[in-house]
């Protein structure tokens, strides 16, 4: 017994009943089914049903607090006025010669202080979130509390730079803003500077006796 197969014209689009068609008509299909790689509004086909997916964790690619490094280490006092007094012990006594004769009165010396007189400088910034976006649900964490991080981080940063770059030379109003970092604290009398010579055993002894 002899079967016979015969094949058949579907009435849709001009397509065989056994799924053979146009290659337009293939790549529509295909198109249609790809998640893709689509963003924002303008997404079409799969692309429109594919749920986007973000990292959950919020990498941060800037300075963190374990960059903080001059401003931990210092010591810290607490302050209760806008201009801090301190006193410095500046010597024993002067260059005179120690040495005496028997029987001889030593010359008399004293020790030097200086009142010194430093004013307190202050820091701030301002963050600012709309009432709109507190409502949001967001993906690292309340706005408010991310700005207020953020915040600290960022004067610490100020702080940390200024520790070695203040200048308070600079001033507003005839009133210095900032304060002496490192880099003006230094005294220039301290400062071994050999012009580009090599340097020998002599400029060690007497850079570390500056140290001292």
């Amino acid at each position: 017994m002899t079967v016979g197969l015969r094949s058949f014209q579907t009435s849709t689009a001009g397509m065989s009943g056994f799924g053979a068609g146009t290659e337009q008509d293939i790549a529509e299909l295909s198109k249609a089914l790809e998640a893709g790689y689509q963003t924002g509004l303008g997404k079409t086909g799969g692309s429109a049903l594919r749920v986007e997916s973000l990292e959950a964790s919020l990498k941060v690619i800037t300075y963190t607090s374990s960059h903080i490094k001059f401003w931990k280490k210092i010591p810290k006092s607490p302050a209760y006025s806008t201009v801090e007094e301190y006193n410095q012990l500046i010597n024993y006594g002067g260059s005179q010669n120690p040495f005496v004769q028997e029987g001889e009165l030593p010359q008399a010396t004293d020790t030097s202080y200086a009142r010194r007189v430093q004013l307190v400088k202050f820091l701030g910034t301002t963050r600012e979130v709309t009432h709109q976006a507190s409502l949001v649900h967001p993906a690292h964490g309340d706005l408010i509390a991310l700005e207020n991080q953020s915040g600290i981080l960022w004067l610490l940063e100020q702080v940390e730079r200024n520790l070695f770059q203040g200048d308070s030379s600079l001033s507003f109003d005839g009133e210095a803003e900032q304060w002496d970092g490192l880099d003006a604290l230094v005294d220039a009398s301290q400062v071994l500077d050999l012009e580009g010579s090599s340097i020998q055993e002599a400029d060690l002894e007497v850079a570390s006796n500056d140290i001292i």
